[in-house]
């Protein structure tokens, strides 16, 4: 089988009938879809400089193309236009973009960017396997053709270009020394010039020109080779048919066991049946086993070991952890014994349980293991306790009732939780006995499951389930100073490196807890795997907190962070991930940590572990608008796209994110915002979505960065340009259209109006003119002639006073036509125009009449604009108001005023007469209500105040448009 890592960090596999895989950590994907082709993959896969990867089964040369997200086909055709079988593509020159296959007998060159551009390097191959030697700008300078498959040959084929290719066979073919023929399946260069061959008889080297040698294994007289891989530089690791994976020190030339590694199964076990071997960019070590899958090993392995493992113990469950004076661990087990170990984890003795025969204790189970403040080893059972002396274990008390626990206080108190209180371990005459303690006689319901005592105040903490209680030192009695009530289980008290400060494992995290016995901050994982308990905290020199726990090691590589923890699993090479409580301990000698799981115990130096350096990388699996499935019009797959644009009505968009890796990728995170939405960091699981619902039309960027399961973020973030257009009439070209047409309109329209103002201006003028010139000169011959008719006829004719009442009204036409023509006239709609007739009109009446009048202009008001209508109306209402001024009141006095306020005209007209009583018929007449009219149309109001013998006031009020020049 074959095995790649592409650029994108996806892995692809072979097989041998359903074509080749792509495994992104969470799911396989099979290429070529169409079991209509050929899929028995028979080559590796190449990367050309587009990312496209290029492969081969036996009838057919295929192409990834990684924009499309599908595969394309090729046949190779001889010179006759036959299609050639027995394809293997084996080498990729990416300067020259040219692939190196062998097909039937024959070595092709094929053109990438045009497969039908192939030549044939002249002579015939038996190769099977092929390894290249190329030139520093990857020009191919050799070729090492392996026949191995083939009947009858032996050895291996060297081509080399010099003016011409030229072939030797049968090189290497035999042993010199033993006779061994050596049938080659790969051949593997070393950086010395050595040539590795990797045969079915094992591994041999040599120099070209010298005879081959073969490297030895102990108890492995025969290796049938597949394929190698040079790992960590110097060593060689090699997949064999018969004994797994083996390795070769390259510069010692020597067999060593297989290199340290932490195994990661993936879809697959390991068996002594491997056919293929890789190694990636991580250097992490990919092994296909027959009929077993695909298993993946990290190198180098963190220094994780288990000293019961190392004696054929495996699945024993470590329920207590303790280091005597001497720096030995002593380990206890559920149901396998009592182990002594050395600091170095070598085993120094163990004690079976269940008979009183020398290296056993008569216990089924033990119930508590500690030591003593003299350096004694103590042990308990359900109601028994006992000690260690003299190499032997001795029981010291049997308890009329369940036992618990055992505290050795610094004051040399002994102290022990059971069923009927706390009691006092006490000596007396050569004989053990449990005496009830003088602080608890009055707490019989007072029991503990665990004790701490706190370093240098020698304070004393009970714990168990969600209470503790502190107790003071004074001299050898204990004295209450506090409690306190927790919403979750406390397994574990320990110290913490900052002063006055223990560190909690609780059923609810890490938690703090202050001398005043105050909770301080709350640590959780901050990584989807659920509820975990904390069994036992230690912290290391560099103030790491390392917690043991239900589900895993995590170590907190700083407590004032949150979003910073490390997960070590049973694929780090952990016994187990489930550990067990009490179980722990810091070795005072070396600094090892040693945590009990039940699975066996765990040992390391903390300062060797370190997390996993490499975070998977970031990709767009998938893409939905309106929850259905983007296809792009050219096919681009979504993942090799940088931009995409959608019409307003499609803005409900779904991104499928994948996390690709192979370290936990299940337990990887996504982390995406998108720039003009969200602005801020959000977290989904491996695979999950990032949903958009109804984005506003604009421009965004989509952000998506990768994170391991230690949030170990990958710096190379995936950014996607979004846009979603606006609507026709919310774009800005459209908007300006809309505005330059309005624009255009309008000044069109003023053009219009403009040129229609002009028209009627013109028009006025002709009509003044008309009616000046015409029936003003008219009227003026009448007048004369019917002058000279009075002129003729007697004084006492009867016909004289109708010439007089004649010449009366053709005075009073000549009056009205001059009003119109002057009202007509455009030269007059100034409002100075109009007072100033006014001004004239007035003095002339009161001058007539010999009124004293006062009249009152503005001079802020003579630019103001009358059209002709409001013009004539208000020209005719002040006419109405002095004419009957003039006839009717018989004043001495009167006042024409007018005014301009807040854009109303004022006028007002008084007089000092006869006045009248407006509910009179006088207050009635047709001027009155003909006034009233004209302010109606006016828009405006008038008010007539008037009494008998006080005179009369006629007032006008009307908006007028401030129109100016």
């Amino acid at each position: 089988m074959f095995i790649y890592k592409d650029s994108r960090g996806y892995l692809w596999v072979s097989s041998q009938s359903k074509g080749a895989f792509r495994y992104d950590g969470l799911q396989y994907k099979q290429y070529p879809s169409d079991d209509t082709l050929d899929l028995n993959i028979q080559s590796d896969f190449y990367e050309d400089g587009e990312g496209n990867i290029w492969f081969s089964s036996v009838r057919f040369l295929y192409k990834y193309v990684r924009k499309k997200d599908a595969v394309e086909d090729f046949s190779i055709m001889d010179r006759l236009g036959n299609q050639m079988q027995g394809l293997r593509v084996f080498y990729l020159d990416k300067k020259r973009n040219e692939l190196w296959i062998k097909a039937e007998d024959k070595i092709a060159v094929l053109n990438c960017r045009n497969p039908s551009e192939t030549r044939f390097i002249p002579g015939i191959t038996k190769g099977m396997s092929f390894t290249v030697d190329t030139s520093f700008d990857g020009t191919v300078e050799k070729i090492y053709a392996c026949p191995w498959l083939m009947p009858e040959t032996k050895g291996i084929e060297i081509w080399e270009k010099k003016s011409e290719w030229t072939k030797r066979e049968n090189v290497f073919s035999t042993d010199l020394k033993s006779g061994t023929e050596l049938r080659v399946s790969q051949v593997i260069l070393g950086r010395d010039f050595t040539i590795w061959l990797l045969t079915t008889n094992g591994i041999w080297y040599a120099l070209d020109g010298t005879a081959p040698r073969k490297i030895g294994f102990k108890n492995k007289p025969i290796i049938r080779c597949v394929k190698g891989i040079v790992k960590n530089q110097n060593y060689l690791q090699v997949a064999s048919t018969n004994e797994g994976v083996v390795t070769v020190d390259m510069k010692k030339r020597i067999a060593v066991d297989n290199l340290q590694t932490t195994a990661r199964v993936s879809g697959g076990t390991q068996s002594k049946v491997a056919v293929g071997v890789y190694l990636d960019n991580e250097e992490n070590e990919w092994i296909t086993h027959q009929g077993k899958g695909l298993k993946k090993s990290e190198f180098p392995a963190q220094p994780f070991y288990n000293p019961l493992g190392n004696y054929g113990l495996s699945n024993v469950s470590v329920n207590y952890i303790v280091e005597d004076a001497s720096g030995d661990v002593w380990v206890s087990t559920v149901a396998n014994g009592l182990f002594r170990f050395s600091f170095d984890g070598k085993l120094i003795e163990s004690f079976s349980y269940g008979n009183s025969k020398k290296n056993s204790i008569p216990i089924s189970e033990l119930q508590h293991l500690s030591i003593g403040k003299n350096g004694e080893i103590w042990c308990m059972s359900r109601n028994s306790i006992f000690n260690f002396k003299n190499g032997n274990w001795h029981k010291v008390l049997k308890s009329n009732y369940p036992i618990f626990y055992m505290l050795h206080h610094s004051s040399g108190r002994i102290l022990v939780s059971t069923s009927a209180g706390v009691m006092d371990l006490a000596r007396e005459n050569g004989t053990v006995q449990l005496k009830e303690s003088k602080e608890f006689k009055n707490r019989k319901d007072f029991g503990f499951l665990n004790t701490f005592e706190v370093p240098y105040t020698h304070e004393v903490i009970f714990y168990g389930s969600n209470q503790l209680w502190k107790y003071g030192c004074f001299g050898d009695s204990l004295v209450l100073k506090g409690s306190a009530n927790f919403d979750a289980e406390i397994y574990t008290i320990s110290e913490s490196n900052h002063v006055g400060c223990l560190s909690l494992g609780t059923s609810n995290g890490l938690m703090f807890l202050d001398s005043n016995l105050s909770i301080g901050q709350i640590y959780k994982a901050p990584l989807p795997i659920g509820r975990q308990n904390l069994f036992g905290i230690l912290e290391d020199e560099m103030q790491r907190v390392w917690a043991a726990t239900s589900k895993g090691l995590w170590c907190y590589p700083n407590k004032n962070i949150l979003d910073s923890c490390f997960l070590y699993r049973k694929e780090d090479g952990l016994p187990g991930e489930e550990f067990n409580q009490y179980a722990f301990l810091k070795s005072r000698i070396d600094g090892k940590f040693w945590f009990g799981s039940k699975k066996g115990i765990l040992v390391f130096r903390p300062s060797e572990i370190n997390p996993y350096p490499f975070a998977p990388s970031p990709h767009i699996e998938e893409l939905r608008v309106h929850d259905m499935p983007y296809i792009s019009e050219d096919g681009t797959q979504i993942d090799e796209k940088d931009e995409l644009s959608f019409s307003y009505k499609d803005n409900n968009l779904s991104f499928k994110l994948v996390a690709v890796g192979f370290h936990f990728p299940n337990l990887s995170t996504l982390h995406w915002k998108l720039d003009g939405y969200y602005d801020e960091w959000q977290s989904i699981e491996n695979g999950g979505y990032a949903n958009f619902r109804k984005l506003p039309p604009g421009r965004y960027t989509l952000q998506v960065a990768a994170a391991n399961l230690n949030n170990l973020g990958n710096p190379n973030i995936k950014t996607f340009e979004i846009e979603i257009r606006r609507p026709l009439w919310q774009r800005w070209w459209f908007i300006l259209l809309v505005l330059t047409t309005i624009l255009a309109s309008g000044y069109s329209l003023y053009r219009w109006r403009l040129e229609q103002l002009l028209r009627v201006e013109r028009i006025r003028n002709q009509i003044s003119s008309d009616l000046h010139d015409d029936i003003g000169a008219t009227l003026s011959v009448v007048k004369i002639l019917n002058k000279l008719v009075q002129q003729k006829i007697p004084p006492n004719s009867e016909t004289m006073p109708l010439l007089v009442r004649i010449n009366e009204e053709i005075s009073s036409s000549a009056e009205s036509l001059d009003d119109i023509i002057w009202s007509i006239n455009p030269k007059h709609d100034k409002l100075g125009q109009i007072l100033a007739r006014m001004r004239r009109f007035a003095s002339e009446v009161f001058e007539g009449k010999a009124i004293e009048g006062i009249i009152k202009f503005p001079q802020n008001i003579d630019d103001l604009r009358l059209d002709m209508g409001r013009r004539r109306q208000f020209y005719l209402l002040f006419k109405e108001a002095i004419n009957n001024l003039a006839k009717y009141s018989g004043c001495k006095k009167a006042e024409f005023e007018v005014s301009y306020q807040n854009g109303n005209l004022n006028m007002r007209i008084a007089d000092d007469g006869a006045g009248f009583d407006l509910g009179s018929k006088l207050g009635t007449g047709n001027g009155l209500t003909t006034m009233k009219e004209r302010a109606a149309n006016l828009k405006g109001t008038i008010n007539i105040s008037s009494n008998p013998g006080k005179g009369t006031s006629v007032s006008v009020t009307f908006p007028v448009t401030e129109t100016r020049d």
